[in-house]
């Protein structure tokens, strides 16, 4: 039970300094990352602390670093779960950055494992602007992404297009 408490004590105070290091400084990243990374050591089969660690990397600019974080915290989260598909299209996101182009990509990283997932991903967090932009991107092929793409139907231009429009819509 003291773990649980510490574990919410760090992932609460890993935000608290996220937060005040959009408005302040970039050591307040490092006090963040250092509280999360802190909560995983306690407990490191939850995966809240891994998705936090990723957002907070991500923002401080480390694309990579988030990227494994983010596909840390998909692997503890149920599959199919709200929090699983927010973990696996902020994976995503990270991974089609430029940064990333040399990044480990994971075992569903090709065209048609990428349509799977995706579908999934937006069932499972149809609200959720990086899981329609997930989708949009997918579908599209055609925005220099990391993979081989193959070609697209004119239904799933039409659907990418949709998702896209989802997005620009929050």
């Amino acid at each position: 039970m003291a773990h649980t408490a510490k574990y919410e004590e760090l992932l609460a105070e890993g935000l608290r300094y996220a937060s005040r290091a959009a408005f302040r400084d970039a050591m307040d990243w490092r006090r963040a990352a250092r509280a999360l990374c802190e909560a995983i050591a306690l407990r490191p089969d939850e995966p809240m602390a891994y998705f936090n660690l990723g957002s907070v990397l991500s923002s401080s600019g480390h694309e990579a670093e988030a990227a494994q974080r983010f596909l840390d915290a998909m692997g503890r989260f149920p599959v199919g779960s709200e929090p699983w598909a927010k973990a696996t299209s902020s994976a995503f996101d990270m991974l089609t950055e430029k940064e990333c182009d040399e990044a480990a990509k994971p075992e569903w990283w090709d065209d048609e494992g990428l349509k799977a997932l995706s579908v999934s991903v937006v069932e499972a967090a149809p609200n959720y602007v990086k899981a329609n932009k997930m989708r949009a991107v997918v579908l599209d092929g055609r925005a220099g992404v990391a993979w081989e793409v193959g070609l697209r139907s004119s239904a799933e231009l039409k659907e990418a297009a949709a998702h896209y429009e989802q997005v620009s819509e929050r």
